[in-house]
């Protein structure tokens, strides 16, 4: 009983201190460049599951407040499972996606990153990607971002790699988080027939270099 209050505990701390107003303070305000930073990690990679293993999931089907799984399989074996990683130095869970005769293309988790518009500035804007994923040697492995401005959507792709901590970034020249309705993050899976894919570090970094103000130019100053 008294284990499970202290794990409780924990969970709401590290839940008060994932929020962006409280991550705001952590990083001190602005960083030395000037550029407004905000910083997100999904739920699955640090807040336990009510439902800590998935059989057979559905398509579109909601993993966790912030992220959903998408496949085009149809009588494959699928299980999602979420496990704890005590000794991960930057993550308490890993999420794990085990499946078997595998009929599909496609396995796909889209995680909403709306958590990072908060920046509350217009400019240019870049977006890194720090992941590590394992999955099989014949997994092919893609990653992107896309965001949403009324009913437009726009797109970058990201340079990933599985089996390894891969770093990428992209950069956005005009970018306005007041404006943006939506910001997901699409990891794609092509597997094999049989095995499993592995989600065990992702952190996403957004800085927004706020556009210098206009100063308005006096008319007529010499008549």
């Amino acid at each position: 009983m008294l284990q499970s209050q202290m794990n409780h505990t924990v969970d709401q701390l590290c839940e008060l201190v994932g929020r962006p107003e409280a991550a705001a303070l952590l990083q001190g305000g602005l960083p030395k460049s000037g550029a407004l930073e905000r910083v997100f990690t999904p739920r699955f990679l640090e807040l336990p599951h009510q439902a800590p293993f998935v059989h057979e999931p559905s398509d579109g089907q909601a993993l966790c407040a912030d992220t959903r799984f998408y496949s085009n399989h149809r009588q494959s074996l699928v299980q999602v499972v979420q496990q704890a990683m005590p000794r991960h130095a930057f993550s308490r869970y890993g999420l794990i996606i085990n499946y078997a005769e595998f009929d599909g293309d496609l396995l796909s988790l889209v995680i909403d990153a709306r958590e990072l518009l908060t920046v509350q500035s217009a400019g240019k804007a870049t977006l890194e990607l720090v992941i590590e994923t394992s999955c099989g040697q014949h997994c092919a492995f893609f990653a992107k971002v896309a965001w949403r401005v009324a009913d437009a959507w726009s797109e970058r792709q990201l340079s990933v790699r599985s089996n390894q901590v891969s770093t990428s970034s992209v950069e956005i020249e005009r970018f306005d988080p007041d404006l943006v309705g939506a910001l997901d993050i699409h990891l794609m899976f092509n597997p094999d027939a049989r095995g499993s894919i592995e989600v065990r570090r992702m952190a996403l970094t957004l800085r927004v270099q706020p556009m210098p103000a206009v100063i308005a130019v006096p008319e007529n100053v010499f008549e």
